[in-house]
Formats: structure tokens, sequence, C-alpha cells
């Protein structure tokens, strides 16, 4: 019996020592489950009791409770760039970095040594805090690290530079018309004044709106001002003699930095191109006005920056300007004018 009993402690001595040590050593637990970040709070560290974990990958949930991976740039130890917009996944225990740049957030995760995770540097341009998931693990268990990232301040525009030399420019892109009645019912000779730009506005919209060296998708990166719309200078078509010049300059004009078209009157100073028309007495006679618009495509610099933690952005984009270019004016018979 002796025997038998040393027989059996030694053949489950063997079979131990042959198991794969990290099943029964190395708990690797993180030290916090769950953490939040934001502009005064901007760096956390999460702690592991082993090294044996590797992260498997980032995820957010969206607003219908569908998982979606989240995407950005992944480096080596040695810093050099591994990926571009690139799951965070980790196929070794090594000291990785994934930086998430995007119009709406702006994280990076990092592997600081063995046993350290190092979550840094947020950016949340929403109105709701925005949740991020940490998968780590091993090939024998897995853990989740909650990661809440609080709204952040708003950006401001520090400038706007505008490409006055170099835009193009399109002729005859639309044409307007206006049908004025010119009456006259004194028993005297009048006269009528056409200012014919005052009856036309000019558009203006912003397009192709980018952060400059962002190479993620951008559809709403004008989040960064969290709906505080700002305002911003903008170019005029200068006035050349009695006509309109094609020539852009910079004076008063000022729009909103969005994407929808806006209507502005023309400069005041174009309403001095004007034409005297003489009304017989009880007479009236229409005057149409057709005006043609050209368009101006301005690219623009946009440099913002971040008050509180001091983070800056260049935007760039194109500022199309739909102006009233000639005007051609066609008066018709003179007819009676009954009262």
């Amino acid at each position: 019996m002796k025997q038998i009993f040393l027989l059996y402690i030694a053949t489950l001595s063997a079979l131990l020592c042959g198991c794969n040590g990290d099943v029964f050593i190395n708990d690797y637990a993180p030290s916090a489950e769950e953490i939040k970040l934001s502009d005064t709070d901007s760096t956390v560290t999460v702690s592991f009791k082993a090294s044996n974990w590797v992260i498997r990958n980032v995820f957010s949930t969206d607003e219908d409770g569908a998982f979606r991976e989240v995407l950005g740039d992944i480096y080596a130890k040695d810093g050099h760039l591994i990926a571009m917009n690139s799951p965070f996944y980790m196929s070794e225990e090594e000291t990785v970095k994934m930086v998430i740049d995007q119009p709406d957030i702006h994280l990076t995760i990092e592997r600081t040594d063995e046993t350290h995770l190092c979550f840094s540097k947020p950016e949340n341009m929403n109105l709701e805090p925005m949740m991020l998931t940490v998968n780590v693990g091993n090939d024998y268990d897995e853990r989740e690290i909650s990661v809440e990232l609080e709204p952040s301040s708003r950006y401001e525009i520090d400038s706007i530079v505008y490409a006055l030399d170099s835009y193009t420019y399109q002729d005859n892109v639309t044409v307007d018309t206006k049908m004025i009645k010119m009456t006259n019912a004194t028993s005297e000779v009048i006269n009528y004044i056409i200012m014919p730009y005052s009856h036309f506005l000019q558009e203006y919209t912003f397009t192709n709106l980018y952060i400059a060296g962002n190479p993620y998708r951008q559809n709403d990166v004008l989040k960064i001002f969290k709906g505080n719309i700002p305002t911003v200078p903008a170019p005029e078509t200068e006035r050349f003699n009695n006509d309109v010049s094609k020539k852009l300059v910079m004076k008063e004009t000022t729009i909103q930095l969005n994407e929808t078209t806006q209507c502005l009157p023309v400069p005041e100073d174009i309403f001095n191109i004007y034409k005297m028309f003489p009304i017989n007495p009880h007479k009236l006679q229409i005057c149409t006005i057709e005006c043609c618009y050209g368009q101006f495509n301005v690219y623009c610099d946009i440099y913002v920056s971040q008050p509180r933690t001091g983070r800056k952005h260049l935007l760039k984009g194109i500022l199309e300007i739909k102006a009233p270019i000639s005007h051609t004016l066609i008066v018709g018979k003179e007819q009676d004018f009954n009262m």
C-alpha cells in the first residue's frame, strides 16, 4: 500500500509540473475596472498584479447599443508607428501605445511597462460623457476596464487666414432676376433710381472642413465648438468703378463658422452703383434686373485652441462665395398708371 501511495504522489507531481504555470500563478487583475477622465483629471494609471496580459481591443457603444471598435494610431516600444487607423491589439506582452485622435474624442492609451497601463490626454467634444471599454487578458482570462470621458471644454478660434491671392473663380454660375415697377403718380416728371445690387444677396458656405494631420473621416469637425458657433471675418467682393470686380478684399463682413449656406446683403459701397430713369407723369415702366453670380472658392486656415488644456488644432477648408458680379437692366415700354 505504501508503494502504491508513493507512486500516486510521484504521478501527481509529474502532472502538476507538466502543466502551464500561468494557469495557477500570476493573477494579473487590474487595480481598477472603472476610471474617469476629464480636463482636470487628465491622467490615470491602472496597475496590474502581474505582466501576463495584453490588450485585446478597445470599443465603444453607440446610441442603439451596438458595439463599435475604436481605431487609432498604434506605436511600438521604440516609438515608431506600427499602424494607422487600426484596432489596438497586442499579440505579445510588450510596451505599446494607441493614440485615438478623432474629431469628437482624443485619448492616449499606453502600456508604460509590464504592469502599468496609462490613460492620458483625454478629450470629448460631445455634449454627453463618452464611454469606452478596454479589453485586457491572456489565453485563460479576460477583463474589461470601463473608461468614461467627461465632456471637454470647447475650443475657441485664435485666427482665420484666407488665401486671397490664390482663390479659384467660376463665372456665371447662376443668374437671378428681379422685376421692379417704376411708377409716377404725380403730375411732374420724376427720376426713379435703381440700385441693382440692393435687390440681391450673396451666399457664403464653408465646405470640406477637416482637422489638419488627422487621417480619419470627419463629418462633425465643428463639434469642437460644442454648439457655440463662432463668428469669423470673411472676404467680400471689391467695387471697381461702376461695377463689381472679380477681386476679394477683407473689410467688415462677418459670418458664422458652419456648413450651412448664409445669405448676406451685398457690401454697402456697391449700393452706389445705380442708374436713374425719368418717369413721365401718371406713367409706369417695368425694369427687369438680371444679375449674374460668380463663385469664389477660397482656401482658409482656421487656428483654434482649448484655453483650459492649451491643446491646439489647425482646421482647413474652403469658403465658397456666390456674389453678384454683373447686371443687365431691361426697361419695358411706358404704360399708363391708373391709381
